[in-house]
């Protein structure tokens, strides 16, 4: 800032900083709804919904853990079958979990495989 010498230059000067001021008073009320809007509840609430929905990587968790969830029961229902045998139950539910494990955690390599599956079966059957 330069120096003020004169009466007419404080003035221009004081009314310079005071419309800076009111300027300055009007964006921090502006910033202050802002703010405070989003920090309500149901806000905050629609917000964080919002950005699940919107995250490609949760929907790719979500769906190879669904898929493996999915896998590991099919398995156990088609080992253990109608069944009563408390063993093989038993043997049944590890399997469940073992199935499930590796398919949430590695859902691009079961994708690959999975492919390769129905890609030899058409083959195979295209050949015939």
């Amino acid at each position: 800032m330069k120096n003020i010498n004169s009466k007419s230059d404080l003035d221009r000067t004081i009314y310079a900083l005071t419309q800076l001021q009111s300027a300055q008073e009007v964006l921090l009320k502006a910033q202050f709804e802002r703010s405070l809007e989003s920090l309500k509840p149901v806000n905050i609430i629609k917000n964080t919904f919002n950005d699940m929905a919107n995250s490609p990587d949760l929907l790719k968790s979500i769906l190879s853990t669904s898929l493996g969830f999915v896998s590991g029961f099919v398995t156990k229902k088609i080992f253990v079958g109608l069944s009563n045998n408390p063993f093989r139950k038993f043997l049944g539910h590890i399997i469940q979990i073992g199935v499930t494990t590796v398919i949430s955690t590695n859902p691009d390599a079961v994708k690959t495989l999975g492919n390769k599956f129905i890609g030899a079966i058409f083959q195979r059957k295209s050949k015939s």
